[in-house]
């Protein structure tokens, strides 16, 4: 993994490394080590500084990017409706009483 191998290059005693490599292995690796390797693979991609809080984030952000949101869409009730149907579907206007100034009955 060439990620450990950056850690343990960046420090000038290696064992100073140990710990981090251990967080990445053991902590961000022991339950989903597909998702490690491909933030591992962004990481060098990108040519980012290896850390352990450098991989946590691009884990986050690929958990993320899976979970996009569905499109919003509009409540049925505010679409212009016309005698043919409906205009369009970006066609949308508030009902008559949103005009009403307060105290107007």
């Amino acid at each position: 993994m060439a990620i450990i191998e950056g850690i343990l290059t960046r420090h000038t005693i290696e064992a100073q490394g140990y710990l981090d490599c251990q967080n990445i292995l053991s902590g961000l690796g022991k339950k989903n080590k597909t998702r490690l390797e491909a933030a591992c693979q962004e990481l060098l991609n990108r040519g980012g500084y290896p850390t352990y809080t450098t991989l946590k984030r691009l884990m986050a952000a690929i958990d993320s990017d899976q979970k996009v949101p569905a499109p919003i869409r509009p409540a049925a009730s505010t679409r212009k409706h016309s005698e043919r149907g409906v205009l369009g579907p970006d066609v949308y206007v508030r009902d008559a009483s949103h005009y009403d100034l307060p105290g107007e009955a």
